[in-house]
């Protein structure tokens, strides 16, 4: 998995191209994205850097799933 988000990582940086990653696990995300879309039944519930988007309250965190 690590071998596929560096090829992945590599591709982007090389090409410029804008890669969307879905996954449920918040640490993948934290480390692999620059930028993060959280959605739920279709609707945007939080956007920002993963600072932004970890610096939510508690509350927040558990309704998109990250461990507290």
């Amino acid at each position: 998995r690590e071998n596929l988000m560096a090829n992945i990582r590599d591709y982007h940086r090389n090409k410029g191209k804008t890669i969307i990653l879905v996954s449920h696990s918040m640490d993948e995300i934290a480390r692999n994205v620059d930028r993060i879309l959280v959605l739920k039944n279709a609707h945007v519930l939080m956007q920002g850097t993963p600072a932004e988007v970890f610096a939510r309250d508690r509350s927040e965190e558990r309704r998109v799933g990250k461990e507290c």
